[in-house]
């Protein structure tokens, strides 16, 4: 079932305005460690999202978000 928000109120997106956050704030340091081209930005996202993917958390108990996925499913 889908929940939908109002139209531009950020407080009822938090968990989504978080995660983008936190995808933006890898994004800049890869940008800032590597020193690649700014051009590079989409890579740098992809390379991002692939280190989030299997970094445990703990709003899913420490796990994964694709351990936590695998458990739901499965």
């Amino acid at each position: 079932m889908f929940e939908y928000s109002a139209r531009d109120t950020s407080e009822q997106n938090s968990s989504a305005e978080h995660s983008g956050g936190v995808l933006e704030t890898k994004v800049y340091c890869i940008w800032i460690a590597t020193n690649i081209p700014e051009e590079m930005w989409p890579e740098y996202i992809l390379a991002a999202t692939y280190l989030l993917n299997p970094t445990p958390m703990k709003q899913h108990d420490w796990k994964s978000p694709l351990e936590r996925l695998s458990t739901e499913l499965g």
